[in-house]
């Protein structure tokens, strides 16, 4: 098959380069982290009035389709995460902060073995996810008690930080096959 005056192998129309994905996910990182930079604890309340809206309407519409409980469990949620959204998100970034923090110390652990071979570039980043993993995790705890627009400027400025070094990552083209993803 020719395509732009290139011959291309049919069986390489479903891969997708590795390389090319870090770059797509440094890229969104970024977004995400200039997000929280510039929107912090506001842009929780709007994602939360969002999810309650639409669990709302999902229920409403669950109701016309005769789904009683299924309609009315969502409307209830809905409301439940409208009105009482910010202790939700205290709890959930209080479990949320301890899971982090525990798969963190779970992925040094497994990473160890790879670490006495890696090269140098490679042993960077084997400690530099856990290890901002693992900050995430107690900035996710320490946010109950202490301001939230702090910590998600500091969530903002990591996932920055952590989007440019995905962008740079990939030394070597791997293939991906998305068939068997």
């Amino acid at each position: 098959m020719r395509v732009r005056n290139k011959e291309v192998n049919m069986k390489d129309i479903g891969k997708i380069t590795i390389k090319n994905l870090n770059v797509v996910y440094g890229i969104a990182m970024i977004a995400v982290g200039i997000l929280f930079c510039i929107l912090r604890s506001s842009f929780v309340s709007a994602m939360l009035t969002v999810a309650g809206v639409m669990l709302a309407i999902v229920g409403a519409i669950n109701l016309i389709g005769k789904k009683w409980v299924e309609g009315g469990i969502e409307i209830a949620l809905g409301i439940v995460v409208i009105t009482c959204g910010w202790t939700v998100v205290d709890i959930a970034l209080l479990v949320l902060g301890i899971v982090l923090c525990a798969y963190a110390v779970y992925m040094l652990i497994s990473q160890i073995s790879m670490f006495k071979r890696a090269n140098v570039k490679d042993k960077v980043f084997i400690l530099l996810n856990p290890i901002i993993l693992f900050i995430i995790g107690i900035l996710f705890i320490v946010a109950k008690w202490y301001m939230v627009d702090a910590v998600f400027i500091t969530l903002g400025t990591i996932a920055v930080l952590q989007g440019i070094a995905l962008m740079f990552k990939a030394d070597s083209v791997e293939k991906y096959d998305e068939k068997s993803a």
